[in-house]
């Protein structure tokens, strides 16, 4: 099959012409089959060769730009769209002219010029998958289920308890929240730092449980229960330090009753949304 892959270029002085290859990016050209029309990119796991250049402080750009990636569809993402990104980015984040490669899949297609392309900084650290992988992955399969049914599912939720405010990735409501669901990667550098961010999101969760609470929408506030369901959507480590942290998360998990799923897992988790919503429809 043929795909399309340009080059995520950081180019914070487009006078001095210096850049650093920080991405990948493939989708299938415009004669693939719909089955297999679905972006993959990836990201260097080091943006230390990138920091480097970075006199402008302008680095931060890119990071956003890549979690923007991972909250669009991955079905749909097509070559003109490519091309059009090609054309019209000229800043400091820039991608090169698409061109073809042969390749049974995309993410086959991505493995294959990654290596000839970007330049990893060599560590000690292994690879790591950032938290947005699973927030996409969720995001795919929350859609997929409703396709039919419009969306209930309200992304970037706010959730507040109490005088506390709760960040989740998605909240699924149908005149109250049905469930929640956030996503923790234990694949970071320094996933140590980790311990902190978990601890604090279980307090807030922890007196969720004990008072309910109320997911803030734009024009209402809609009831949470003490006993929602809660998903957690976990990316486990490969190993060394980070899996004593994801043992202690792990811990932190079950002490507030939320439901641990694996991020290769998220259709399942949709399809349990999707059976509590259409049972809430009925009672209704």
């Amino acid at each position: 099959m043929k795909f399309l892959h340009s080059v995520v270029r950081f180019v914070p002085d487009n006078a001095r012409g210096e850049f650093v290859n920080v991405g990948v990016i493939v989708v299938p050209a415009l004669t693939a089959p719909a089955s297999t029309d679905r972006l993959e990119f990836r990201c260097v796991s080091d943006f230390k060769r990138a920091r480097a250049i970075d006199d402008r402080r302008s680095l931060g750009n890119v990071h956003e730009f890549f979690e923007d990636l991972a909250r669009q569809p991955r079905a749909g993402f097509d070559a003109d769209r490519l091309f059009v990104m090609h054309a019209s980015m000229h800043n400091a984040i820039q991608l090169t002219s698409p061109l073809p490669v042969l390749a049974d899949s995309a993410g086959t297609a991505l493995d294959l010029v990654w290596g000839d392309l970007v330049a990893e900084v060599k560590t000690s650290r292994a690879a790591y998958t950032p938290r947005t992988s699973a927030v996409a992955h969720m995001r795919h399969s929350y859609r997929e289920a409703f396709a039919a049914d419009g969306s209930p599912v309200v992304e970037k939720a706010r959730v507040m308890v109490g005088s506390h405010a709760l960040r989740v990735d998605f909240a699924v409501a149908n005149g109250k929240v049905l469930e929640i669901t956030h996503a923790f990667s234990f694949q970071i550098p320094k996933a140590e730092d980790l311990v902190d961010r978990v601890r604090s999101w279980g307090f807030v969760v922890q007196q969720l449980r004990s008072d309910g609470g109320r997911l803030l929408l734009e024009k209402r506030q809609v009831e949470v229960g003490r006993n929602v369901d809660i998903n957690v959507i976990n990316i486990p480590p490969i190993d060394g330090p980070a899996e004593s942290v994801y043992e202690e998360a792990q811990s932190v998990f079950k002490q507030v009753r939320a439901s641990q799923h694996d991020w290769n897992s998220t259709d399942e988790v949709a399809e349990d949304a999707l059976s509590k919503y259409a049972a809430s429809t009925a009672k209704r």
